[in-house]
């Protein structure tokens, strides 16, 4: 995975034809733990939402431990 300071040097850089999938696991991991602190109940993550492998495996060295999945393709996340 290509690593840039920011969306603009990775536009820069890359001049994409297709739109580009831009993630920061940090600020998903700190979120995630920040709203699990907060939330009384069970936290649980739709994977509908956003199936990326690095997603989930982020969200669960998080702490998140529920998935919600409705699909086949979802399970298979």
């Amino acid at each position: 995975m290509q690593r840039f300071e920011n969306a603009r040097e990775a536009a820069l850089a890359l001049r994409p034809d297709d739109p580009v999938y831009c993630f920061r696991p940090q600020v998903l991991k700190a979120d995630a733990r920040q709203f699990m602190g907060m939330f009384p109940g069970k936290t649980a993550y739709a994977v509908k939402t956003n199936g990326e492998q690095i997603v989930l495996k982020t969200l669960v060295e998080a702490g998140v431990t529920a998935f919600d999945v409705a699909s086949p393709g979802e399970f298979a996340a």
